[in-house]
Formats: C-alpha cells, structure tokens, sequence
C-alpha cells in the first residue's frame, strides 16, 4: 500500500472522487485499526460508529460552510424512517421538536440545540437510545446506525459515504486490482450460476473449465438460488487453497468434480490492439494499483507487434527491449469511456508517461489554503507520437485528471462527449467493524486551476450518434446519460467560462440495429449478453468501433511531434469530409422514411407563423400498449422554408423524455406530420404526464414550445399467495417415511401452491426457494417458471431439497448436523409487473423418526369442517379443509392419525378421532378445497381521488385487515408519499391487537406533479400487501395545451 498524509497525523486512505456505478479513485494509505471482538448486543445507544463520522467531519470536511447540523439531522432521520419500517420521524422545524415513533412507542424530542457537529451527536445518541428501548424488529441495529449516518452524509454532498465492511471489502479488491480465487467470469443464466468465460493463464482455464458450465455445487454447498455475491464469497480465497466445484456441461451424465488451487488474479484493468497505420489503442477500463505497469507492458506489446512479431512473441509483460526496436507508434488512442476513476497515483503516473513537465493536477480546500501540486517529470516520456482520448459521459474521476492534463498542455486531443464532471476529492478512513468512511475532504484543479466541477471535459471532436430505424429515430438531443451536475447536493461549477467542442460531428448510428436485436427478448440476445462478456475478458475488436475509427483517421494525418492545436488545424478539411458522409446517410435513410431532411438557406423572412398540434391516439394510453402521439406541424409563412425541424419532448417521466418528432423541410404552406409510437410498459401505474415540446431548427428558427399531456390507464395488477406441503412420501422424487414431517437425511419435495389473489394477470410468474440457513441444507431443485397465472388462479410448483445428516467442516472433516430447526425463503414474482411476495418459512426437525404402517381401508368423517394437515403432527401446516361428510383412502397410520388419498398424486393427514372406518367408498366428488395458508393482508381505500384532488393536502382513509376466514392479524400499516414516510400506525397493542381489521385515517401534503403514495401493510408472519397510485394536484406542472398557434 502507497502511504501518505492529507493535513493530519493519522494514517488514512485519500480517495479522489470517481463515482460512477460506485466505483471510486484514490491513494490509499495504512489504516486505523478497525474491529472490535465480542458477542454481545449491539450498542446502539453508543453512537460508537457516529462518534468517529462526526470527527472527522468536523476535522477534514472540504467545505465547512456546508455543515449545515438541521439538515444533516433530517437527512439522518429520514433515511432511518426509509430503511426501518417500525420507526417514523415528524419534524416540526418551528418548534422545534422531533417527535419519534418506534413501533407503538413515541418520544417527543426538542432539536433546539442542535448547532453544531456534537450537539447533532448527542441528539442522535437519544434517538438510538429510544430506539434501543422500544425496537423489537429485525433489522440489525448495527444497520440502523449506518443507514442514519449516510443519511447523515447525504444532506453534506452525493459522494460521502459510509461504506458497510462487505461493500468495503469489494471495493478493496477493485482497488487492489487482484485477488485469490479461479479466474473465471461468472453470472447468473436461466436461473443456474454459468461461467461465462474462463480468463486465460488461470487455474480455471488450465483446469479445462469453460463458457457455459453449469457449476451446480461449490465444496458440499448447492448453487441453486445462489447470489452472485455469495458465489464469489466462496469461490474466491487465500492464495494456494483449494476449492472443488462440480460442474455439469452438455454432455455430461452427471456433474463432475473439479478441484482447483486458488492462484493471485489480476483483474486486466489495460487491453491494447494495434490498429492499421501503426496506430496503438489502450482501453483503460479503472484505475488501479496496476493499471500503470499493465500500460507500460500493453505499450511495449503495441510496439513489439508494430516491429513484426507475432501475438505470441509479444504478450504483456514478457516483452524485451530488444522486440520493441523498430516498432514505434505513428499515433496512440487512449480509451476512457465509461471508465468511472480508481487510484489518483495511477493517473497521475499514467499523465506523466505522456508528458514533459508542467502540472498535472493540483488538490486545494474550498479556501485553497491547503494546495498539493503534482508535476510531471521529463524520465522515461513516451516519444512524442500524436495521440488521442476517447471519453463519454462514463468517464469521471481519474479518466478526467488524465484526459484534462493531456489536453491543456496540448498533449491529445479528446473525441467523444463531455465528462461526468466530478471535480471533488475523498479519503477513505477506515472505521470498526471493517466498514470505512469515504468523505470529501478536497477538490481537484486541471492545469491553470481549471475546475471540472459540474462541467467535465469538454471534447475537442464532439460525436453525436444518430438512431435511425422504423421503430426508433434519435438525434440524441437531449442529456442521455446522468451526469454529476444532475446529482442532489453537488458541489456547484466555479467560474462562468464556457467551453465549446472545436468540431461536432453527428454520425449515423449503424450498430444500433443489431444491438437492438441483441437486446431483445430472445434466447439471441441472451447469447448474445454472453459474446459480450467474453468480448470483455477476451480480445474484442475495437477496428471497428466508430469513436475508435475517427481517432485513427485523425492520427494518421498528423506527423511525430505534431502536438493537439496542429491537428486540429490540419483536420479541418478531414472532419468536413466526414460530415458530408454522415449527413447524406442520415439524409438517405431519413428519406426511405419520408422524411426530407436536406439543408437549405434560411429565406428573406427570420419570422413565420406556424401551427402546432399535439394528439393523442387512443385518448389514454394503456399500460402495455402502444401508444401513439402525433405532432402536426403547418407552415403559414409564405416565404420562410423550415429545414431540418424537429421536436423534442421534456418530461420528468424515462419513456417519454427525449423522444423526437422529426418533421424535416417544411415548405411555405406545407403541413406535415409525425407519429411518434412508445411502448407503455405493463407495470405503468395510471397517472396525468405534462410535458414540453421544444423545437431545432437548422437555420435558428425556433417556434415556441408546446405543452401538452399524455394519460396513462394503468393496468389491474397480481398479488400472490400461497400454502406448502413437505412431501416425503416418493412423490415428486421424494425419499423419506411418508410422515409429511421433515427428518434429517430426508429428501424433501417442498409443494407450493401459489395463488394469484390480484385483479390482474401475473404474465410471468416465476417462483424460487432459497436456502438461507448455510450447508447443512442442499438444495436440488429451488426455480419453477409458473407461467401466466390469471386472478383467482392457482398453480402448483415443486422445490426439491435434501437436511444433511453430516456436513463438511473447515478441516474437511465430517460434522453432525445439530439443527433443530431451518429456515428458507420464498420468492414469487412477476417480472412484467414487478409484483412479487418474500417470506421466510421456519422448519422443524422430526428427531422422531416412525415408520408409518400401511393401511387400505375407507374411512368416513364424522365432522366438519375438518383441517386436512401435510404431516401427521398438528404442527404441520392444514393443506386442505373437508367442508362437508367425505369418504376418503387411507393408505397409512399412525398412532392417532390416518394418511389419506386427497387426489391421485397428494397425501394428507387427518386426526384419527374425526373419522371412522367404512365400507363405502369414496363418492364421485368430495368436500375437500384447498386452503392457501399465508395471504397478504387487504387493503381497501375509501372516497379517495387518485389523480387531481383539489388542494395541496390530500387525506387518505382506508381499512387494512386480514383476509376473509383468516386469523393472522395485521401489526402495522406505514405510507410513503413519494419518499417521505408520512403515516404510521402499529395494531400490537391494547384492543387493537384482538381486532383482524382497522381503520387509518392519513393526512399529508402534496408536492407539485405527480406524487407516488405507497401504501404498505404487514401481518404477523411478515406478509406484505403494497397499494401504489400516483396523485396530482389541481393545477400543478404546466397547463395542458391542445393545441397552439403562434407567430415568431
């Protein structure tokens, strides 16, 4: 680890910024010590977490005068409220007081002396106290304290984090740029763990291991249902451990073992090719502790290949000096795109490989009190070949310290699009527990102390793609790609200067149609995800990469030694050249569209007077359909052609957002039109979008923007219920005594029945048990694809699993398993409408193992209704319930229970003293129904309007209450609006927890636009029921305009 200091005498990590996807770059330093042994409860109340965040706050924050104590308070109670469903804040900021509700408990606090760092400590030291007390959830109280200290960090800046110790210990390895583990990239495919390919020169590859292995178990554990991060967790180890995965392949019988000694595994952060021309390219995914020795070794294979050796004479890092005679570069691409930062030591060794002298980038406070320089130094710079930079608006961080130095000494030049924009620094300090602190404590300053903040780098040659297909036309007008200017709490550009690209080119987008295709909804495009990823870790050509192509054309014309300000004069004609290119194959394709998208003069008059209308076909668009909205546009000037014209939709809302109507030449006169088709996906609740159309046009004449609004009819909606049977009786490839009771050794076919109780279809439902105990469960069989499940309808799904009698220890050795009792956890989902039900389900262990005596006789029941269980035990869950006198098979006993036929492939128990022996057999039909043991609660609202109420304050009133014929109570109902937790409400006390319904009455304000209300009950067993609708007040957002004629 590099070591330093940032202003202070104690050893910490020093980020600088790069958050993008969470990643980060930094210096990383030695750290405090960071854990604390013992077993006992979690002291909430200590604060003990809070206390380390607070100081160093208060010693190492970039900006004091964003320390504001109140908003950091709510922002740390906020966040609480959101992640713990017991606990609810109401802040009465003229008081002021707090009043804190945990649960059915509430504690009224005064925050007035809340003014600084510690007077905010001692604040939240009695709302953990309080919460100590009176929570009696399962949310660990360690998480409560971090969820309220990133709250805390929220209200600061977007990129102070509190990072939990298995975030941390990623983020560890990525810095690290290695771990110990197999070599292989794995994912998740059609629900099964799936190598999607074997890195080169690794124990996995070596070991014959390949893209689409199944890996079935990892040691004794099966991967059924198993996480990608939990997968990694036991797959990755100390250097020389060994690991045995069992792999099933096409082709095999039968899984097969493969034991594997773990070996130190880089991850490539650096891949080169040599492009025609001698021109190099080195895609620089992060920056990492090895990313500038894997450059210099990718650097001496581009020039060993451009000298005439062969690929296997010229692999990274065994490469001589002798091989790389004669190879130099004519030019070099370096590629940032989409690369979010790393390490601040790697880019600025990276930068200074390429330059001389000069600064290269400069850390200062907020006051520039405190100013670090870092220079470049003239030993061992790279020739002076013409190079390149490649960015888009993923490249944040490191990419932009490197790209911003390049470019102002006129190192490079930059093609592509502006940068995310992250001009900020962070240190990581590590903290107990293995979690760390990351905080910004800084920002950075290009050469000249140019800040990047919030504006990023803006390219010298801007690309502009352009979509053009029957299903999609995309000029790319609008900011596609979120950027840090677009984060809550970001730090605010300095200065007013602003930079233009020298040259932009718009370019037709001729990748977009296979990629499309790839994308779609197929078992291609599925295949086509897995190219993708081995392209990543294998050799992708990037010949053919527009962005790639363009810097190779541009380097070609320029000589050795021919810095930045000389290409761009020289490219003038070169760039002019492509455009034409690119606008006559827009121009053509536009034209088999029936759009006339030429150029032409702009006329004698700069004024014309226009029509404009907005319609919507059908009125409302309906979730799942298309819907189709057509902009008209008539030309009443009589002397002013419009070229070029085209629409452009702002709204708040993703699918609409960006959407163009591209009308094209309008002749004096003339009317044309586009129909402009958006799929509305299924889950769309009903709701009002207002929006704008603003207008380009290519000579500067703008008609005003149209408002308008589009209605969404969202669609009825599933929700899922369900009951389980264990079944050991051969059923189902079963193995057991057939006692419906679960014993060690057995293995169990769990049986589901799952109930859509919804209004709507669930298109897609799929159902997964999960092991969520450790390995003394295996699981066989844990994903069952149900299909279409219509309302009131119920399907079966089997799960197969088996309660090991011994498992593996740590040493190898052979250990008793000692449960007693397991736990595993149910999902039901759709994926169309992204309804879906968790539940964890509790099991006991049958230490009783019986042999159930064979019987053939007709039994009769003497009352009902009668509870029909899935084990001889009254602890096993009633299956069914006989509601009227039935004659069924018992082809079983035991002492005080009959195993009866309830179809031809289902068992069930019933109690001995409920029947007797007959000689009638059965009749044709019998009594018996299905019993669905666990259904969420309901949710009914009452005299409520949806989508306009007339104020800004909305009251709701409803009832929740357990269903129909069912004893589970309802313990608590909570609202979010938005994301603010406006109402709470716990039913565990006094008569209301004798009731099996109640009443809640809510009122909250309204924002202006939509408002997302989210309405949320939970039963004693954990059963969630959801209720989501959007509201919108009278008159809020802009004023719907059907149509609009104006004169400009």
């Amino acid at each position: 680890m590099h070591t330093g200091r940032w202003k202070t005498t104690v050893h910490v990590a020093i980020l600088v910024a790069g958050v993008v996807a969470g990643a980060f770059f930094a210096m990383p330093l030695i750290g405090i010590s960071s854990s604390e042994g013992g077993e006992e409860r979690y002291a909430l109340a200590d604060a003990r977490i809070l206390r380390i965040v607070i100081s160093h706050i208060d010693a190492h924050y970039v900006d004091p005068d964003r320390i504001d104590p109140v908003e950091m308070l709510k922002g740390g109670l906020t966040a609480l409220e959101k992640y713990v469903p017991e606990i609810q804040t109401e802040i009465d900021e003229e008081e002021p007081i707090l009043v804190l509700r945990v649960a059915e408990a509430a504690q009224v606090l005064s925050f007035g002396k809340v003014t600084d760092l510690y007077t905010l400590l001692e604040f939240f030291r009695e709302v953990f106290r309080f919460i100590e007390d009176h929570f009696s959830g399962t949310t660990p109280l360690q998480e409560i304290e971090y969820a309220a200290i990133n709250g805390i960090l929220n209200a600061l800046d977007p990129h102070s984090r509190l990072l939990p110790p298995e975030v941390f210990q990623e983020f560890e390895v990525t810095t690290r740029g290695k771990f110990g583990g197999l070599g292989i990239v794995i994912g998740i495919r059609d629900g099964e763990l799936t190598v999607i390919a074997p890195i080169e020169d690794t124990p996995a590859y070596y070991a014959g291991i390949k893209a689409k292995d199944k890996i079935v178990k990892i040691e004794d554990e099966s991967t059924v249902n198993m996480s990608l991060t939990e997968a990694v967790g036991k797959l990755r180890g100390p250097e020389g451990t060994q690991v045995t995965i069992y792999i099933m392949r096409e082709g095999f019988d039968e899984p097969r073992k493969f034991t594997i000694t773990r070996a130190e595994i880089e991850i490539k952060s650096v891949t080169s090719q040599l492009l025609a021309g001698g021109i190099g390219f080195l895609k620089i995914k992060n920056f990492q502790e090895n990313t500038f020795s894997d450059l210099k070794d990718h650097l001496d294979r581009l020039k060993c290949l451009n000298a005439g050796h062969t690929e296997e004479m010229c692999k990274p890092g065994q490469v001589s000096g002798r091989q790389t005679k004669g190879g130099e570069l004519h030019g070099l691409i370096l590629d940032f795109r989409n690369n979010p930062g790393g390490l601040l030591d790697q880019a600025i060794r990276i930068a200074d490989k390429f330059l001389k002298s000069g600064i290269i980038v400069t850390t200062v406070d907020m006051t520039r009190r405190s100013r670090k320089e870092e220079w470049a130094r003239r030993r061992n710079t790279e020739p002076p070949y013409p190079m390149a930079i490649l960015v888009n608006g993923g490249s944040a961080s490191a990419s932009e310290i490197v790209s911003g130095a390049l470019k102002v000494h006129d190192r490079a030049i930059v093609v592509g699009d502006n940068t995310f924009g992250k001009g900020s620094v962070q240190t990581l300090y590590n903290l107990p527990d293995n979690a760390a602190l990351k905080l910004t404590v800084a920002k950075y300053l290009l050469p000249g102390d140019v800040s990047i903040q919030s504006v990023g780098i803006v390219p010298d040659y801007r690309l502009v793609p352009v979509i053009i297909d029957e299903a999609l036309i995309d000029f790319r007008l609008g900011e596609e790609m979120p950027k840090e200017k677009d984060l809550e709490k970001h730090f605010e550009k300095s200065g007013n200067v602003v930079e233009k690209p020298t040259y932009t080119i718009k370019y037709l987008d001729e990748e977009y149609r296979r990629h499309a295709s790839a994308s779609g909804e197929s078992a291609e495009g599925e295949e086509a995800a897995d190219e993708a990823f081995e392209e990543e870790y294998g050799k992708k050509d990037y010949s053919t990469d527009s962005y790639v192509e363009l810097a190779r054309r541009l380097l070609l014309g320029a000589s050795m030694g021919e810095m930045r300000p000389k290409i761009l004069e020289q490219s003038a004609h070169l760039v002019e050249k492509i455009r034409k290119e690119e606008e006559a194959k827009i121009e053509k394709e536009l034209a088999k569209l029936g759009i006339d998208w030429s150029m032409g003069p702009a006329g004698p008059e700069r004024k014309a007077t226009v029509a404009v209308e907005f319609l919507q076909d059908p009125p409302k668009a309906r979730a799942g359909e298309e819907a189709h909205f057509i902009l008209s546009v008539e030309n009443r000037s009589t002397t002013t052609t419009l070229h070029r014209l085209i629409g452009v939709i702002d709204s708040e809302n993703f699918l609409f957002n960006g959407r163009e109507f591209p009308i094209g030449k309008l002749p004096p006169g003339a009317t044309k039109r586009y129909e402009l088709t958006v799929k509305i996906p299924k889950d769309t609740l009903t709701r009002v979008e207002e929006f704008e159309i603003s207008f380009q046009e290519a000579n500067g004449i703008l008609p005003d923007p149209v408002t308008a609004s589009i209605q969404i009819e969202g669609l009825p909606r599933p929700e899922f219920a369900y009951s389980y049977q264990v079944v050991d009786d051969g059923h189902c490839n079963s193995r057991g005594n057939g006692d419906g009771l679960i014993q060690k050794g057995e293995e169990i076919c769990l049986l589901f029945f799952v109930k859509n109780v919804g209004k709507g279809t669930a298109e897609e439902t799929q159902a997964y048990l999960k092991n969520v105990q450790g390995k003394e469960i295996f699981m066989k069989e844990g994903r069952v694809e149900l299909g279409a499940l219509p309302p009131g309808a119920i399907k079966e799904a089997s799960f197969l699993f088996q309660v090991r009698n011994r498992v593996q220890g740590e040493m190898g050795e052979e250990i008793p398993v000692t449960l007693d009792t397991f736990d595993l956890e149910v999902t039901i989902l759709d994926a169309e409408f992204r309804e879906y039900l968790v539940n964890k389900l509790h099991f006991p262990i049958d230490s009783n193992r019986v042999t159930v005596m064979p019987q053939h006789q007709w039994v009769e029941t003497t009352t009902t209704p009668l509870p029909i269980y899935g084990g001889a035990s009254t602890r096993a869950p009633i299956v069914a319930r006989v509601t009227t006198p039935s004659v069924f098979l018992a082809d079983g006993k035991l002492p005080g229970w009959y195993r009866i036929r309830i179809d031809e492939e289902r068992h069930g128990w019933i109690t001995a003293d409920r029947v007797a022996i007959t000689n009638q057999p059965p009749a044709a039909s019998k009594g018996v129904e299905l019993f669905i043991q666990n259904v969420p609660p309901e949710i009914e609202l009452v005299g409520t309007t949806f989508l306009t109420p007339a104020h800004d304050r909305i009251q709701l009133r409803g009832i929740v209450k357990a269903p129909e014929n069912f004893t589970h109570r309802v313990k608590d109902t909570y609202i979010f609006a938005n994301e603010d937790k406006v109402f709470f409400k716990s039913f565990n006390t006094g008569k209301e927890a004798q009731r099996l319904a109640h009443e809640f009455v809510a009122e909250f304000p309204l924002e202006a636009g939509n408002n997302l209300i989210t309405i949320i009950a939970r039963d004693e067993n954990d059963l969630i029921a959801r209720k989501s609708f959007f509201i919108r007040p009278e008159g809020s957002g802009k004023e719907t305009a059907k149509a609009n004629v104006e004169t400009f």
